[in-house]
């Protein structure tokens, strides 16, 4: 799986790009939302890990600009708060999942696992739908609807 971690903190994002490798995951690590859209612009990611306490972007508004960024990739908020408000708002900045740091490796593997599954899933759907409006579409048009 492609991961994108969007994390400051060098010695965090150190050891969970480490872990992540280990796993056999394509890692690729952004200290900044800046960074985080200038790779997500560049490369196709199945997941993007967003730490919520960057230096140009914080809390739900940073998932907001990865979202946008990264659109076909589910995105996992990583945070050393345990707030249930902040929660709440980046689930609906579009996070699949929020982690409160520090998080056992094989619980951000089923997280990670969990996202991208449900991701794919919302793809495929939306797809689906864009194929079947422009049939729609076509069959109005031709039959003079």
């Amino acid at each position: 799986m492609r991961v994108l971690v969007v994390e400051d903190d060098v010695a965090e994002a150190g050891v969970l790009l480490a872990a992540l490798a280990t796993r056999g995951h394509d890692v690729t690590h952004a200290r900044t939302v800046r960074d985080g859209v200038v790779c997500a612009r560049t490369a196709a990611y199945d997941v993007a890990i967003v730490d919520l306490g960057l230096p140009d972007a914080a809390g739900p508004e940073a998932v907001t600009i990865i979202r946008h960024a990264a659109r076909r990739a589910a995105v996992l908020v990583f945070t050393g708060t345990d707030d249930e408000a902040t929660e709440l708002a980046c689930y609906e900045a579009g996070a699949m999942d929020v982690l409160v740091k520090p998080a056992r490796l094989a619980v951000i593997e089923h997280a990670l696992l969990e996202s991208n599954a449900r991701q794919t899933f919302a793809n495929h759907a939306a797809s689906h739908a864009a194929v079947m409006g422009a049939r729609a579409l076509a069959v109005a048009l031709v039959s003079g609807g």
